[in-house]
């Protein structure tokens, strides 16, 4: 069967169309420093800040078994005293280094799922109070948000022969993050500034403060009577582009603009 010149641009036409159908990408990850390009986007220069806000039962909980507290660089810690030496208030705040998201490029969307921060804070308990029976340190830094599965994560190191590990630290409900978290592709910069609270510890993570700080068993109560630990702010940047085609990109759409001149001149001849 014989096609005629305009029936080849129309297949053409149907073929670009189904390229062109809605895909939605794998989780793209966009580290402090590095160009991520996808769909003909580029994604750079991510920044950011993230500060977990200590609740004020646990606060309280800390100050009751004498913990102390400090931060881990480039974390910055405010916790400032009382005059009997007990914290009022205690926030850690680190550089946000990496975002996540996963693009659909039906609808140009981006949609944030998690966010990673760099630095910490040390708790250390003393031996000789009646929240703990031996004493023992506890450090948690490298906090990320996993928004997908309402978990957050951090490296833990603990005292009382317990080791490193990547922990989920915490849960959160469905309507405990509060932020935009989807963007349409636009270029120029693109922040997300979102708040998540409720943060409640998981069954693995109790346990490793309990043996990390070496707590008595009303050291255990009273840490089990801590409904929230606070909450995780966080604010990321990025810029965004149009990707430059590569040049095996114009070298194909050259052929194909070749391919469509010498049909042409078939059917003219």
């Amino acid at each position: 069967m014989k096609l005629s010149f305009n029936k080849l641009v129309a297949a053409a036409s149907l073929l670009a169309v189904g390229a062109a159908h809605a895909v939605i990408s794998p989780v793209l990850t966009i580290n402090e420093g590095q160009t991520v390009t996808y769909a003909g986007w580029t994604v750079s220069n991510a920044r950011g800040s993230g500060t977990l806000v200590f609740d004020t039962t646990l606060k309280n909980a800390l100050n009751l078994a004498g913990i102390q507290m400090s931060a881990i660089a480039p974390a910055t810690l405010t916790a400032p005293l009382n005059t009997k030496g007990q914290y009022t208030s205690i926030s850690a705040a680190s550089k946000v280094t990496s975002g996540s998201g996963i693009f659909n490029t039906d609808t140009q969307i981006l949609q944030v799922v998690g966010v990673s921060s760099v630095g910490g804070a040390t708790m250390t308990a003393i031996s000789d109070d009646g929240a703990t029976n031996y004493g023992g340190f506890l450090s948690i830094q490298n906090i990320g948000a996993d928004l997908p599965t309402r978990t957050i994560y951090a490296d833990v190191t603990g005292g009382n022969g317990v080791a490193a590990k990547r922990l989920a630290m915490w849960t959160f409900c469905d309507t405990c993050l509060t932020g935009q978290t989807a963007f349409p592709a636009v270029v120029g910069t693109t922040t997300s500034v979102n708040s998540v609270s409720g943060l409640t510890i998981t069954a693995d993570a109790f346990e490793y403060f309990a043996t990390a700080l070496g707590l008595s068993d009303f050291g255990k109560s009273s840490m089990a009577g801590i409904k929230t630990y606070g909450v995780f702010n966080t604010t990321i940047s990025m810029d965004v582009a149009k990707a430059v085609p590569e040049p095996s990109t114009y070298a194909l759409m050259g052929l194909g603009l070749v391919g469509i001149a010498a049909v042409a001149r078939r059917r003219a001849a």
